[in-house]
């Protein structure tokens, strides 16, 4: 089935009104709106979606990764365990086995890493060599509330987040060395009165009072590669309990193995929680929200001062849980246990984003440099694949 939807990604609300200037300046503004068009502040794009294919025999997607000119899925289970299926179109798909199911991966140089508990299996670019198992210390954690797993690859190698909440790193991917121990990476927040308002909670129904997730488990601290370093974005914490508050403070590593936090203070308001953050071309994006009832989308160039971003019929979700990049964009993806808050917002500069139609918004998504590969809810998920027409630049008059 090929069924097109194009979205045009500049702010269709933002209707030209009648210029009632006196004259004499009409052919001033005139000019400086013809330069903006030359500089591309208000061109548009549009963003096209074709239905594409799901892999026979799928039952589940367990993950969705970008690589170069092509995406990776996890599939499982199945009777002979796992599987990893290529496609370069989201209609033509290529399986190679897994010998144990798995649950997240990542995409690294020398190849892509699937974790399965308490190892990784490294499946490399030919399809005939068989998978390289690399031990892991401890089972890295998946993600409660982001449903990523806790393995990032940046600068040449792989940081694991531990189910203890240790740091470790493994130059090249291949051998993990403990960095920072959990008891280190937390910084103690003396909050009057959390304690009890988490306990007061009955289990498994445990809330901290600014994360509006259900944590059976302690969640994924985001970390990102951004440029030269690797930023994390730590949650302060309640000493007498293992849960994350709020606030998180950043922590920047330059070489994986040596971190520090970058200040003692949190650069987002009161409140806040950050559940995914992405970086690309000298821009972070993170998602979250303050409180139980605000989701919200920041962006900041330095990780200090950060803006909120104007996300359309963002008042309509519970909560955001991704932000996705790639080079040829971005993409914010809300929370869809409730399948009716479904909402998905693309953008290509990280700055202006623009609503996606509900359909194609997967619970997978991943974005290389022309495409984004949209995976639906298992099992038999739909698929949807997004191409940019038109001008690259949607900056548009967002006001950012």
């Amino acid at each position: 089935m090929d069924e097109r939807i194009v979205i045009p990604t500049s702010d269709p609300s933002r209707r030209p009104t009648q210029d009632r200037r006196p004259s004499r300046f009409r052919w001033i503004f005139g000019l400086i709106a013809l330069a903006a068009v030359w500089l591309g502040v208000t061109q548009a794009s549009s963003l096209e979606w074709v239905e594409g294919e799901s892999p026979q025999r799928l039952l589940n997607a367990e993950s969705v990764v970008a690589t170069p000119g092509a995406f990776s899925m996890l599939s499982g289970p199945d009777a002979s365990g796992g599987a990893v299926w290529t496609t370069s179109d989201g209609n033509r798909w290529i399986q190679r086995p897994l010998p144990r199911i798995g649950y997240g991966a990542v995409y690294h140089p020398t190849g892509l890493f699937v974790m399965d508990g308490r190892s990784l299996a490294v499946i490399g670019p030919d399809a005939d060599d068989p998978p390289v198992v690399v031990a892991l210390p401890d089972p890295v954690r998946i993600g409660n509330g982001s449903d990523r797993p806790g393995l990032v690859s940046g600068l040449g190698g792989l940081v694991a987040q531990t189910v203890p909440g240790d740091i470790y790193f493994a130059p090249e991917g291949r051998r993990f060395q403990l960095v920072v121990p959990a008891e280190e990476w937390r910084a103690s927040a003396d909050i009057p009165g959390f304690a009890d308002t988490i306990l007061s909670v009955p289990p498994p129904r445990i809330r901290s009072r600014c994360q509006p997730v259900e944590r059976r488990a302690p969640d994924v601290d985001p970390i990102v590669e951004a440029g030269s370093e690797l930023v994390a974005f730590v949650p302060q914490s309640d000493p007498s309990t293992a849960w994350p508050v709020c606030e998180p403070v950043l922590w920047a590593s330059s070489d994986g193995i040596d971190w520090r936090p970058q200040s003692t203070e949190s650069p987002f308001p009161g409140g806040a929680y950050v559940s995914d953050v992405g970086w690309r071309d000298g821009r972070f994006v993170a998602v979250g929200g303050v409180g139980l009832d605000l989701p919200l989308a920041w962006t900041s160039t330095d990780g200090v001062a950060w803006q909120v971003i104007e996300l359309p019929g963002v008042e309509e979700v519970s909560r955001l849980l991704h932000v996705e990049q790639g080079g040829l964009g971005w993409m914010i993806i809300s929370d869809q246990r409730n399948r009716s808050e479904a909402r998905g917002w693309f953008s290509t500069n990280g700055v202006c984003f623009r609503p996606v139609p509900d359909r194609v918004v997967g619970a997978k998504v991943a974005i290389n440099d022309d495409t984004v590969l949209s995976v639906g809810r298992s099992p038999d998920p739909d698929i949807w694949v997004g191409t940019l027409e038109g001008l690259r630049s949607d900056v548009g008059w967002c006001g950012l």
